[in-house]
């Protein structure tokens, strides 16, 4: 409402973008000043901005909100310039051969892409239009797929596609593209093997003979497909049909319709190493441009011969058995491995002149065949023992497998009864006198005897309860003339039990202590016995020895000498 400058208003743009527009200075027109382009910016949020020309000068401003709208203004663009595929003549109607995709930059409807076949040319053998309709094409997707008469089609082996992708805005712009399709090799089928086995047997190669090459099986193979798709060649599988076998093409002669190899052993074949047999394979290859191949499988079983000697595994150690060991006692297992199945063992004991061991021929078991001759130390047999593989079909066996080995055999000394009875003194004196009653014990000797194999014996004074039959000690008297004295046998006291003889002085017993082991020991003492003439006649009944009757020492040393004349050994 002012006048003058003060009234005088001009306008201005403001905001991102406002360079696109151009906007009068007095009046407020609104123009273009650059293309608007919608795929780029839809809308321009903008500021008009009203200021007078006072001093200060004053200004106000309302928005502007400008929308683009979207014109047919983009064609298709496809995603590549051309296409390639290749598809086997016999491909199913329903499987994609190429898949084209076109992008319009406009939208709604000016960006809807629709797709049409516009041309389909022959290129090979010869440039040529086609009118048939190979292949069809989905227009939403750009899937393109054969026809029925495409597998019909053998005159042509690449074609040439039109395909234009058009959108739907008006008027419509468009685009083409071509699509080069190759037909593949028409290899329909793969080779089928005619009349071979899953499996087969064979004898194994003999490792005692030159190896040679050995006929396995043939084989046959025929391909439904014509030229070269129909033509088959062999090979072998890699790895132990390659390593083992060789193949040799035999011609089609009489039966064209089929090709043929045979199958021929390449090194030896041994049983042993291929105990589940050898999986053979074979392959059969047609010749077409995008070959096919089938593969035969042939289990082959090796039958077993017997050309391996069979393997004795006899101990390093030497075999140890009591002296002690009963008849019938099994010393040893022999331990053989055979690698082949056929053939019997048969097992024996080389020069066995000393008839103490026995072997079993058909186990190999060594038993003890008699009693040991006991000794008291170790006695060292050596052993030469045999083992023969034979085939009882076979009359003469001097050609069949054989081994032999060597083990030592010890039958050992293992009588626990190491010590023998020993007396502590081993000599014993006493003075008796000529009238000592019948029955008397001659306690006074002390005769006693230890045993090493029973400690105890050895300090205990009388017998141990607690000992082994090593340690158990029995006495007796080895020479006693006329019966005179009797021992207890297992304390050792002496008992008179006959009378003296006045016409003897003295008496000299030999007194043994002899353990309970099964192969017993003994040890001896000698007892000498003085008699003395008593000085007065003895009374009616039984009389009792003095004290000092007995006595040892010098006393009895000086009755022997007196009495040399009158000593008797008593036996």
């Amino acid at each position: 409402m002012d006048h003058g400058l003060n009234g005088t208003v001009t306008y201005s743009l403001w905001g991102e973008g406002w360079q696109t527009f151009k906007i009068e200075e007095y009046t407020g027109t609104i123009t273009l000043q650059q293309q608007l382009d919608y795929e780029n910016i839809t809308s321009y949020n903008l500021a008009v901005i009203a200021k007078d020309g006072g001093q200060p000068p004053l200004n106000s401003s309302i928005p502007l909100f400008i929308n683009v709208t979207d014109v047919n203004d983009n064609e298709p663009i496809f995603e590549r310039l051309d296409y390639n595929a290749s598809v086997p003549r016999n491909v199913r109607t329903d499987v994609v051969v190429v898949n084209v995709s076109a992008t319009d930059r406009d939208t709604g409807k000016n960006g809807a892409v629709w797709y049409n076949i516009t041309g389909l040319f022959a290129l090979t053998p010869a440039d040529k239009e086609i009118e048939a309709n190979l292949f069809r094409i989905d227009n939403v997707t750009g899937a393109i797929y054969v026809t029925a008469d495409f597998i019909k089609d053998t005159t042509s082996h690449q074609y040439a596609l039109l395909v234009m992708a058009l959108d739907m805005g008006s008027p419509s712009l468009n685009s083409i593209t071509k699509i080069s399709v190759d037909v593949s090799s028409t290899n329909l089928y793969p080779p089928e093997f005619r009349g071979v086995d899953a499996s087969h047997q064979m004898f194994e190669d003999d490792g005692r003979r030159p190896w040679q090459s050995r006929h396995v099986i043939d084989i046959r193979a025929s391909d439904n497909d014509t030229d070269s798709e129909g033509e088959v060649e062999f090979s072998l599988a890699e790895g132990i049909s390659e390593d083992l076998f060789s193949l040799s093409v035999s011609p089609t002669v009489g039966d064209q319709d089929f090709f043929r190899a045979e199958i021929w052993t390449k090194s030896q074949l041994d049983r042993e190493k291929h105990p589940e047999g050898i999986i053979l394979q074979v392959l059969a290859i047609d010749q077409g441009v995008t070959p096919k191949t089938s593969t035969a499988t042939v289990h082959i079983t090796l039958k077993d011969l017997n050309d391996n000697p069979p393997e004795l595994h006899l101990p390093e150690d030497d075999v140890i058995i009591s002296q002690s060991s009963d008849v019938g006692t099994l010393v040893l297992q022999v331990n053989v491995t055979d690698p082949d199945q056929e053939g019997q063992l048969h097992y024996q004991i080389q020069d066995n002149s000393d008839d103490t061991l026995v072997m079993e021929s058909t186990t190999g078991d060594i038993y003890l065949q008699k009693k040991i001759n006991e000794s008291l130390q170790d006695i060292t047999n050596f052993v030469i023992v045999e083992v023969q593989d034979w085939d009882p079909e076979i009359e003469d066996q001097r050609g069949t497998e054989k081994n032999v080995g060597g083990l030592t055999i010890i039958f050992r000394y293992d009588n626990p009864n190491e010590h023998p009875p020993m007396f502590e003194p081993n000599d014993y004196k006493t003075v008796l006198d000529d009238f000592l009653p019948v029955g008397s014990n001659l306690t006074n000797l002390n005769i006693s005897a230890c045993d090493m194999d029973c400690p105890d014996s050895c300090e205990t004074v009388g017998p141990v309860t607690n000992c082994s039959k090593e340690g158990t000690i029995v006495y007796s008297i080895k020479e006693n003339v006329r019966d005179i004295f009797s021992i207890n046998e297992m304390t050792g006291v002496i008992t008179t039990t006959w009378p003296f003889d006045k016409a003897t002085e003295n008496y000299t017993l030999i007194i043994a202590a002899t353990d309970q082991a099964d192969i017993p020991r003994s040890g001896t003492a000698t007892v000498r016995v003085f008699v003395t003439e008593s000085l007065e006649n003895p009374t009616d009944g039984p009389s009792q020895p003095s004290p000092g009757m007995c006595t040892d020492g010098i006393i009895d040393t000086q009755l022997q000498a007196e009495n040399e004349q009158l000593t008797y050994i008593m036996e």
